[in-house]
């Protein structure tokens, strides 16, 4: 009889040792997590496999009713990294690059078409909902890096309003100046991109953009897209 009280108490013992170290977990992770929110400014995302998804083997399919090559052959093609860097690193511009990429696929398409098929691979769903974003912004600062191409876009957003003087000349100090206002981006862009300028500035000291201003302006950009066309 002893050696079972012996062996109940044992256990008793063991099981509030582990509800004591499950509480102090709780309560540390509590304290990290506060400490570290108090810390965190701004949350940086990638677009990609981060706030979209997208999928080689979609655009891939719909290359197929184009080209003569197979799904295999199509699909090195779009993987194909050096290909992708020679692009987004400004080696070609998108005429040289649809033109490229038209001819290792072997396939005559308009530029309006190539735009429609290498945008495919986009899903449809985002990974991260609106409605989390919207949370995490009222906590924080959002900002979006990402090595995405002009041939994924429909809309380039470009601020409209002059900074300062005394703001040009701190950033002319730097080599630093204001884009689209003293010159033109629209060489830069092909022309199925639409240029939508606003006034996009905080005022203060230094130059930020206003972030709700800008968001409204990316959310019409939205419902244009995706209002039906009329013809």
């Amino acid at each position: 009889m002893r050696r079972l009280k012996f062996q109940y108490r044992f256990v008793t013992s063991h099981f509030e040792l582990r509800i004591s170290c499950l509480v102090l977990q709780v309560c540390l992770w509590s304290f990290l997590s506060a400490t570290i929110s108090r810390m965190i400014e701004v949350v940086y995302f990638d677009l990609g496999k981060v706030i979209v998804d997208f999928d080689h083997s979609r655009a891939a399919q719909e290359l197929l009713k184009v080209t003569p090559l197979s799904l295999k052959e199509a699909m090195a093609v779009l993987s194909d990294g050096e290909l992708v860097s020679e692009y987004e690193t400004g080696r070609l511009s998108s005429q040289q690059h649809y033109r490229k990429v038209c001819r290792r696929l072997q396939m005559e398409v308009s530029i309006e078409k190539f735009r429609e098929l290498w945008g495919s691979m986009f899903l449809p769903e985002p990974l991260l909902s609106e409605s989390f974003l919207q949370d995490l912004k009222k906590r924080y600062r959002l900002m979006l890096l990402s090595n995405t191409n002009e041939i994924h876009f429909d809309f380039v957003i470009v601020n409209n309003r002059r900074i300062s003087d005394e703001q040009a000349e701190r950033y002319a100090a730097e080599g630093a100046y204001q884009i689209g206002i003293h010159d033109s981006i629209n060489d830069a862009l092909d022309q199925t991109t639409e240029i939508v300028r606003a006034d996009l500035l905080n005022d203060g000291e230094k130059v930020r953009h206003n972030s709700d201003r800008l968001a409204e302006v990316v959310l019409n950009c939205r419902k244009q897209a995706l209002a039906p066309v009329v013809v």
